[in-house]
């Protein structure tokens, strides 16, 4: 009961924004290189909460398969960077205890009734989401390419998904190199931005 009225428009959003984004180029299947193996895609569903448990909406996303990938016709490396949960640790220990002792001393100075803590926001931690965050990288000219199966039910302008296979211009969830293609991309944008540095 739920697919047409709320698994179908998850579908369709993920496959129009990764198309919007210009993840793929379709292309001929018979223009694919002999010997190359063509990656199959899976749909990923999952049902969202907020973190009071109440439903926010029904998620489809679009992934390749990436168990099958083969070194050097797929990609040439795939290690990433990842935050060690000590690392993560101690920065909610110091931004919690900066904020504490901040709004602490205000309220020594000003009296308890005087202090907005809302004012010592800035120590606080924030969070983001990217949405659909390894597509936003492009691809690595020097990178191999990466031929994989369109997704069942979105043939279009008479291009046949049995015809037509997808040359891939982003990263794509599933893809061994796109954790590290995304820390890569995103250390770049923060250091030229922000100029943050890495501790």
């Amino acid at each position: 009961p739920d697919w047409e009225s709320k698994w179908l428009p998850a579908i369709t959003k993920e496959i129009d924004g990764l198309e919007a984004r210009g993840v793929w180029k379709r292309v001929p299947r018979c223009k694919v290189p002999r010997g190359t193996v063509v990656l199959p895609s899976h749909l990923v569903f999952d049902v969202k909460y907020d973190a009071a448990g109440k439903y926010l909406k029904h998620k489809g996303r679009l992934v390749c398969d990436g168990s099958r990938s083969r070194h050097g016709m797929h990609y040439f490396e795939s290690s990433s960077q990842v935050m060690h949960s000590a690392s993560a640790k101690m920065m909610a220990s110091i931004s919690t205890g900066e904020w504490g002792r901040a709004v602490e001393e205000a309220r020594k100075k000003r009296g308890a009734q005087n202090v907005d803590v809302s004012e010592f926001d800035y120590l606080k931690v924030h969070t983001i989401d990217v949405s659909q965050a390894y597509t936003i990288v492009p691809r690595d000219p020097a990178d191999p390419q990466v031929y994989m199966e369109l997704p069942k039910g979105i043939d279009q302008d008479n291009q046949s998904r049995d015809e037509y296979v997808a040359l891939m211009q982003r990263m794509l969830y599933g893809e061994k190199s796109a954790g590290r293609a995304w820390m890569q991309y995103l250390d770049r944008f923060l250091r030229k931005r922000f100029g943050a540095v890495p501790i």
